[in-house]
């Protein structure tokens, strides 16, 4: 009898390593990492263009700005902003992930294609090229909300 208590102890323990060890690669993926919300708190340019967005190439968003996306499992999401305490209406897109670039479609036909350059549990960098500046890189850093 005990040797039975012993083999259905250790079997519990390995099917919650193997549950927690599943868990852990799941979360691990850029379509995971993305979900949630994501506050805008710095945008840059790569004005040199050496590919690297160095500190004095960043500036923090205005206080009396506020940017918010949020990421919803299903590929839908919705864009939050506000100026100057008033709040804009929200935006709704649609979503996804292919190899290292999030594509975001809004509503009539504006779609973006950023190249996601950082994307951990508390951080997001996204970058794409400028609509404005022929050759340079605009810079997106959102925290998690």
């Amino acid at each position: 009898m005990r040797k039975h208590i012993i083999l259905y102890c250790l079997a519990i323990v390995v099917l919650a390593f193997v549950m927690d060890s599943c868990r852990k690669k799941e979360a691990d993926n850029p379509y995971t990492k993305i979900l949630g919300r994501w506050k805008l708190a710095k945008t840059g340019a790569d004005y040199n263009n050496n590919g690297i967005i160095a500190s004095d190439e960043m500036s923090n968003v205005s206080a009396s700005q506020d940017y918010e996306y949020l990421f919803n499992n299903d590929g839908t999401g919705t864009l939050y902003a506000s100026y100057n305490g008033k709040k804009e209406p929200d935006e709704p897109f649609q979503w996804y992930i292919k190899y290292d670039s999030v594509w975001i479609g809004g509503k009539f036909n504006d779609t973006t294609t950023f190249f996601i350059v950082n994307n951990t549990a508390s951080d997001l960098t996204l970058t794409k090229r400028s609509d404005h500046a022929q050759g340079i890189f605009e810079w997106l850093y959102f925290v998690r909300k």
